[in-house]
């Protein structure tokens, strides 16, 4: 796993990073590691700052940055956007719904147990 996350932070080309994500277990920790990803790699090629200044994207907590990107996304339709920069809106999209799907998953198993628990105890 390490070295696919490595892996992951050498690619030259955003989209190639997708290979180590299919190959990753499909974990909360996972699907945001993949969604914040996409959303650093958006917001780079659309915001441009001196190398000299800090930038303020690596100061933002991923899920803001990732609302903030995703927000931004949906609010345009794209039409400026290159090839790569519409490729990455997609995997971003997807990785926030997988993770949206799974966090919901994750509260109806912990509900569910806890519904059995309660049957048990009353029962």
């Amino acid at each position: 796993m390490i070295i696919n996350i490595i892996f992951v932070v050498t690619c030259a080309q955003p989209l190639d990073a997708e290979q180590c994500f299919e190959k990753l277990p499909r974990t909360a920790l996972t699907l945001q590691l993949a969604a914040y990803y996409y959303a650093l790699q958006l917001h780079s090629s659309t915001h441009t700052s001196p190398v000299m200044t800090p930038d303020l994207r690596y100061q933002q907590s991923p899920s803001r940055l990732i609302g903030q990107v995703v927000s931004q996304v949906t609010g345009e339709n794209g039409v400026d956007w290159s090839d790569v920069q519409k490729a990455l809106v997609s995997q971003l999209q997807s990785y926030v719904e997988l993770l949206a799907d799974f966090t919901q998953a994750e509260s109806l198993l912990l509900m569910l147990a806890y519904v059995r628990w309660l049957v048990w105890f009353l029962g």
